[in-house]
Parts: C-alpha cells; structure tokens; sequence
C-alpha cells in the first residue's frame, strides 16, 4: 500500500512540473496575439485543407514566461475566436499554480479562417476527420517549438478530445505519452455512445438550421446571428442570458461559424449516422491526463447529471480528477451552454475552487 502511495505521489510531482514547463522552452516578451498558418493538412487521402490557429498571448505583467501553453477547441458552429472571453478572463483570474502563458484555439476545418476542405464538399467532414486535424496540428506545432501542456474543448470540441484520446489509446499511446498533455477540461461536453445524451432526441429541432445543396458548402447548418443568443445562451426556460453577447457583437467578434452535416449527423446520431463511441476508462490513472468535466446548472444542451455520468464512467479514480458543476445564485438562472463566453469568471472560480488550478 505504501509503495504504490509512493508511486502515485512521484506521479503526480512529475505532472505538476510538467505542467508547468510544457509549454516548451521560454519565449521573448509577446507583442500581443498573433495567427498561424498550416498549410495542406490531411483528413484522408486526397483530401486537405489549410488549418488556422489562434495564439492568444498573455501580456499581463510580470509576464509569465514558463507558465503554461493550453490548447483549444472550439464547438458546434464555433470559432476559434469564441476563446477570447474566455482567455482574457483566464489571464488575469488570480488563482493559484501554473500560470497560462498562452491559448493556442484551433478553427476546425472550414470553421473562421480554416479553409474548406479540397475533394470533399464541407458537408461531408465527419468528426473523424476533426480529430484527423487536430492530431496534424497539434503535431506540427511541435515541430515549430509549441507543446500544449493542456487542451480544454467545448461542447462538440469536448467530444473530440474523447475522441482524440480513444484514437490514442486504441494505438497504444494518449495524451499524455504522445504530447505530453497532463490536462484535459471539458467544458458542457458532447456524450458519445454508449451513454445516454438528452439532446440526441432534440436533433430534429435543428433541422431549421439545415441549408441545402450550397455551391460552396454542400449541405450544412448555420445558426443565424439572431438566433444565437436563444441557441447557446438560453436557460431551460428557453431565456438568454442578460450576459450574452448581441448579435452584433457575435458577428463582428467572428463567433459563428458553419456546421457540416455529416459531422452534425454523427454528433446526434441522427439519419441513421452511428454517435462516436469512446470506451470506459480512457482518462484513468495509466492515461497520465488529469480530466476536469464542467458542466452547468441551466444549460440546454448537456445536464449536469449527464456530465457526472461521463466523468464516472471516463475516469477509474474519481480523487484522480475533477467533476463541477456550475450552479446559479439567486433567481437569475443564466449557466448557459457558452457560459465561457457569457461569463467566464464564474466558470473559472468555479474551477479554482474544485482545486483544478492547483494540480
């Protein structure tokens, strides 16, 4: 017994200082954020697109120059941008451990800057071919110097880290052993199968979403502008959040993004499209990554309920990681599905609280 408390506490030194210094060497001082560029990304053979990443940088002084580097992922009909509430929350909250040095978010393909997809129509992109993407990225960040400490994906990004991991471990590796990922947080994410999700039976509500047959995209779904404020900030009695963004500040901040529908088909096992299958375990003590689930009190989308029972059934250890959920005070029922956008403080308190931020 001893021995393996032994084990566990060495472990868990070594990930701390790994945390901490993931992020690669240090950097010069920032001149603010700045963009990547990818070009010729696989997704399948003959089929490419050009990838974007987001760096935001944290300028706050002192500056911190081996704090962390995180890596984002953003959700359904999502951009990269859609980080930003979030990171400039994160820069300043005074919280205890490793400071974040920088956000590296990712645009999907076809999503802000990414390019559409050569040999394929936009509509046709699974969420295989996401994780496809991912995988390249977070490789050739590598080679140019960036390793990612953490990675945090939201909704649909939080099913693609699963994803991502499943991949890894079904070839022997994980997040951990093949970039060095220590943390995972997922903030209000998709369940895959064989668990049971809600919002699986919500899908034909979204058919409204659906365009047909474009010359550019092929089909696929896009969630107006005005319509985002009752899609992602809406309570369970379908009422915005006072905190979300309008929608002009949804479109001027570049936030929205274009759904594929195969990939929309495959999150909500819908037509007949089988939900993405992650196996029991995949985030347990041999993975080496630390998983944080965060779910939230009033959203639509993903119950708390449903998160505890992915947290239960991802990790073998629950003092191993972290399960919280967000809850409101008062009469203001506002923990929204992109409570991160609306009104990250209060998910980041929450986190720090539940100790995330220590480890």
């Amino acid at each position: 017994m001893r021995r393996v408390l032994g084990v566990t506490l060495v472990l868990m030194l070594l990930l701390s200082v790994q945390a901490a210094y993931a992020g690669g060497p240090p950097f010069p001082p920032p001149t603010g954020d700045y963009d990547l560029f990818l070009d010729q990304v696989e997704l399948r053979p003959g089929v490419t697109t050009d990838i974007h990443v987001k760096v935001f940088v944290n300028d706050q002084p002192p500056y911190p120059r081996f704090g962390k580097t995180v890596f984002a992922i953003n959700g359904w009909c999502h951009s990269a941008e859609t980080w930003d509430q979030y990171v400039e929350a994160l820069f300043v909250h005074p919280f205890k451990g490793p400071t974040t040095s920088r956000v590296v978010a990712i645009d999907l393909p076809g999503h802000g800057q990414s390019t559409l997809p050569t040999g394929i129509s936009f509509g046709e992109l699974l969420l295989d071919d996401y994780v496809t993407a991912i995988v390249a990225t977070l490789d050739r960040l590598q080679d140019d110097g960036i390793y990612s400490s953490e990675i945090i994906g939201h909704s649909q990004g939080g099913l693609l880290i699963q994803m991502l991991q499943e991949r890894l471990v079904q070839s022997g590796s994980s997040l951990f052993h093949e970039y060095g990922i220590s943390r995972a947080v997922l903030l209000a994410p998709g369940i895959p199968a064989p668990l049971e999700w809600h919002f699986v039976d919500l899908a034909e509500e979204f058919m409204q979403f659906l365009v047909p047959a474009d010359p550019v995209l092929g089909w696929h779904f896009d969630v107006p502008a005005w319509m985002w404020p009752y899609v992602f900030f809406a309570n369970l009695d379908g009422v915005p959040s006072p905190d979300a963004p309008t929608p002009e500040e949804i479109e001027t901040r570049g936030y929205r993004a274009p759904g594929s529908l195969f990939a929309t088909m495959q999150l909500t096992g819908y037509a007949g499209f089988p939900r993405p299958e992650v196996s029991p375990g995949v985030f347990g003590l041999q993975s080496g990554t630390l998983l944080h689930v965060v779910t939230y009190e009033d959203d639509q989308a993903v119950y708390p309920s449903e998160g505890t029972a992915l947290f239960d059934y991802l990790v073998c250890c629950p003092w191993w990681s972290r399960n919280t959920v967000v809850e409101g005070e008062g009469e203001v029922h506002d923990r929204v599905h992109d409570l991160h956008i609306s009104n990250p403080n209060v998910v980041i308190e929450a986190m720090s609280e539940n100790g995330w931020f220590v480890w």
